[in-house]
């Protein structure tokens, strides 16, 4: 049995749209980020409004990874950046611990 599928040129042009960004975008490195919280999801969103509150330069990132939401912040190339970052943040975050993981640059 053969299926036929009928697409738009709308569609077809947006997928290759996508396919074009993607080749021209692979952006990630390997580096670092460091994660304040894991946990249910509304705790987690309560604790980056803090974090924005107390350290508003610092980039916050929510993420879901199945079964808990993480809050981390920063994308690091080194780990000395990232340490940098988590001793003036330690005092109010001691959970706090860095993370090698691909980054966005």
């Amino acid at each position: 049995m053969n299926a036929q599928v009928d697409q738009s040129s709308d569609i077809s042009e947006l997928i290759e749209k996508k396919r074009d960004f993607n080749k021209n975008h692979d952006n990630f490195i390997d580096g670092y980020q460091i994660q304040l919280f894991n946990g249910k999801e509304a705790e987690t969103r309560k604790r980056k409004k803090e974090f924005e509150k107390d350290f508003p330069e610092i980039e916050v990132s929510l993420f879901y990874f199945n079964p808990d939401w993480r809050l981390r912040i920063g994308n690091f190339k080194t780990r000395l950046e990232a340490t940098k970052v988590l001793n003036k943040i330690k005092s109010k975050y001691r959970g706090a611990r860095i993370l090698e993981t691909k980054i966005i640059y």
